[in-house]
């Protein structure tokens, strides 16, 4: 088994020999910027890169207590100092960055590891795993650019990969919080390694994925002397890998795994040497060894602390307590500022700004512990709300004005009763506001900073405004009256009409209107609420349109006779409806050209619609009479049965008979009369005569007293 000296550090990056090393400069990002560091830009997936100056969105410089977006974890190593890289961004579209540092691996070292610190954010689409996010951690030979043996290393998205999480902000991102890894450089005695942080988004541009790293140089304090608690040692490895293995320096004695574990505490000093193994595809196992010394020595600094200032400092007491079960305890206090006492365990801090105080307590055996408490120090928060109005109609604004001046920086925080927020004046604490519904409303204002806060709220009462509206056709006809309905509210109502006055103002249900002209008329209605609200101006327009113009060509002033059917015409239109009275005197009267079944003088009516209602009329007067027009038929049948039994002349009631005569083919007289109510029934002297054609001979006088004869044949069916 190789052993390889390096101890637990929680940081990214840490360098580690037998004998501690000079710290490579700004290797841990402390100078907090990019000095001895390469950076890159490129595109994925496979991760090609240029070289490239810093860019804010692809390299930055972590610092502060912000926690990353997706994971919830720190944006700097808890373990670290107080910054780190961040490495790619959320915006996806291919891309990929790089940075990389050169150290020179002392001579003479047979056994030196690198422990890097990082934390991982991908987007797992589910691609080929070609093409998914990744994170690549690779070291080379900096004068060959051979790649390192066993300290290649590729995390690409899946949401399979040990030790990751499903993001609860957002349904696809998995991310990895801080975690420790290896690279072995034990083959690498005095050379120079490039070790280079890469990350990627997926290779078809649509998702994302970045990355944390950080270094610190400094050996941790278990390199050496620990103090420990009580009757009980506890040894914990470096979180991040997937087993551990605990034994005495020698390899003699096995104590356990875990990353945690618990022995009794040695009496003298002793080294422990832990087997830390990856998981798989993450590195190589590798060998980390911490000398402990027992001590029970524990220092609790106080809470962190929070105090609103108004004007001058604040005192606040501090109250470091230590437990041990040594003697001859001592504290020393750091920063100084504003301490009554820095070497004792209660001094009273003296604060007008935000400060951190570290206390360090040494017993007996030298074994020292820390602690922290931090007293942020914010301005006093004013809240006063006062609105412009007390009363306002409904979905009118009012400013919400607080009027006590905040320090700069604080936050409004607004609850508005279901109100529409029309504009937000955060700097000044002001808010305009508009409701859709009435009735008592309640505004409150939260005024806060990072450690003060106030409440105010203030009332007001929406009086319901009127709405305004009305229903009409929009199509009318010249002089026809048509129908308006208003909406019904406890309003007056204030009318602006086209061509109308309307000085009444109280509801009604209908209004009746009718233009003289044709034309766009535009109807307005506004309202006025009995508690003085105004209502939204209501309007529709209407298009009046002109009555066709119904004309009928005046039929020819030749003489009429009863039975005549003569052609009436009207001017034509396509969009036109035509309606002819009487109906029962045309065949059909729905068209512009009709024909008129003569059958007593009267009078002819048309009327013209459009398709929007409005109407023609034009009528003319026919007049026909009986003339001396009589009908034979040609044909009839005496079986007794149905019509057309007898033969005579048809109309004939309107003249008088002089004489009607039939003859068989032989010139035989079979019928005679001078009687205009007589028929021949096709018999002669009551015998039925044969079927055949006989002759008619007719001669009657008109009602104008003229002589008509008539003569022909008529054929006697059976």
């Amino acid at each position: 088994m190789k052993l390889t000296f390096s101890l637990f550090v929680f940081s990214l990056l840490s360098i580690i020999a037998k004998a501690q090393s000079p710290c490579e400069p700004n290797i841990d990002f402390e100078s907090g910027n990019f000095t001895n560091w390469y950076l890159y830009t490129g595109s994925c997936c496979p991760i090609t890169l240029s070289p490239s100056a810093a860019l804010p969105a692809r390299h930055a410089i972590t610092s502060g207590a912000a926690v990353d977006m997706y994971g919830g974890f720190p944006v700097v190593d808890p373990s670290a100092g107080i910054y780190s890289l961040k490495l790619g961004n959320n915006i996806n579209g291919s891309q990929a960055e790089q940075a990389r540092y050169y150290v020179h691996v002392p001579s003479g070292s047979n056994n030196y590891s690198l422990l890097y610190r990082y934390a991982v954010v991908f987007e797992d689409p589910g691609h080929p795993a070609a093409i998914q996010p990744r994170f690549e951690v690779k070291a080379f030979d900096s004068a060959t650019g051979n790649p390192i043996l066993c300290a290649q290393y590729s995390y690409v998205a899946a949401s399979t990969l040990p030790g990751f999480v499903k993001s609860p902000i957002s349904p696809q991102p998995i991310y990895k919080d801080w975690t420790t890894a290896s690279v072995d450089l034990s083959s690498m005695n005095g050379k120079t390694v490039g070790i280079s942080f890469s990350t990627g988004d997926c290779g078809a541009g649509a998702h994302f994925g970045y990355a944390y790293v950080d270094v610190k140089c400094a050996l941790f304090e278990t390199f050496g002397i620990d103090c420990l608690d009580g009757n009980l040692t506890t040894l914990t490895g470096p979180p991040g890998f997937q087993s551990y293995a605990w034994y005495n320096q020698s390899f003699t004695s096995f104590y356990g795994n875990g990353q945690t574990i618990q022995i009794a505490t040695p009496p003298v000093t002793t080294t422990f040497a832990v087997v830390v193994t990856p998981f798989p595809g993450f590195g190589c196992s590798d060998t980390l060894f911490t000398t402990r010394k027992g001590s029970d020595l524990a220092v609790y600094a106080g809470r962190d602390t929070s105090v609103c200032v108004i004007t001058g400092d604040k005192q606040v007491p501090l109250n470091a307590i230590a437990t041990t079960s040594m003697q001859g305890l001592s504290y020393s206090w750091t920063p100084t500022t504003g301490l009554s006492c820095t070497t004792c365990s209660n001094p009273i801090a003296t604060v007008s700004n935000t400060i951190t105080y570290t206390v360090s307590v040494t017993d007996s055996s030298r074994c020292i512990r820390r602690d922290s408490i931090k007293i942020t120090v914010a301005p006093t928060v004013f809240a006063d709300l006062k609105a412009d109005k007390d009363s306002i109609c409904q979905y009118y604004d009012v400013w919400i004005n607080n009027t006590l001046t905040n320090p700069a920086g604080n936050q409004f925080f607004w609850a508005t009763d279901s109100a529409q927020v029309i504009q937000n004046d955060t700097i000044n604490g002001k808010i305009k506001l508009r409701w859709g519904s009435p009735g008592l409303k309640t505004v409150t204002v939260r005024v806060f900073n990072k450690d003060c806060e106030i409440y105010d709220s203030v009332q007001v009462y929406i009086k319901p405004t009127p709405m305004s509206g009305f229903e009409m056709p929009l199509h009318g006809c010249i002089n026809k009256p048509i129908e308006l309905f208003p909406r019904n509210e406890d309003s007056w109502y204030y009318w602006t009409i086209d061509e109308k006055i309307i000085t009444d103002t109280t509801y009604k249900d209908k209004i009746l209107l009718s233009w003289a002209t044709s034309g766009r008329k535009r109807a307005a209605l506004e309202l006025t609420g009995k508690n003085g609200c105004k209502s939204n101006i209501f309007e529709q327009s209407i298009i009046i349109h002109d009555n066709p113009n119904a004309v009928i060509e005046k039929p020819s002033s030749q003489k009429l006779c009863f039975g005549d059917k003569i052609t009436l015409k009207a001017n034509v239109n396509q969009e036109y409806y035509y309606d002819w009275e009487p109906a029962v005197y045309f065949d059909n009267n729905s068209y512009h050209e009709v024909v008129y079944s003569i059958k007593k003088s009267s009078t002819v009516t048309l009327n013209i619609t459009d398709a929007y209602g409005c109407a023609g009329v034009d009528s003319v007067l026919v007049e026909g009479s009986m003339c001396c027009k009589v009908f034979l038929p040609d044909a009839f049948t005496p079986d007794g049965i149905g019509q057309n039994n007898k033969f005579k002349p048809v109309s004939i009631e309107y003249h008088k008979i002089h004489t009607f005569i039939i003859k068989n083919r032989w010139g035989q007289t079979v019928f005679e009369t001078n009687n205009t109510n007589d028929a021949w029934d096709g018999t002669f002297n009551g015998k039925p005569q044969p079927v055949g054609t006989y002759m008619y001979y007719l001669k009657y006088i008109c009602e104008d007293k003229e002589t008509i004869e008539r003569k022909g044949s008529v054929m006697l069916i059976r």
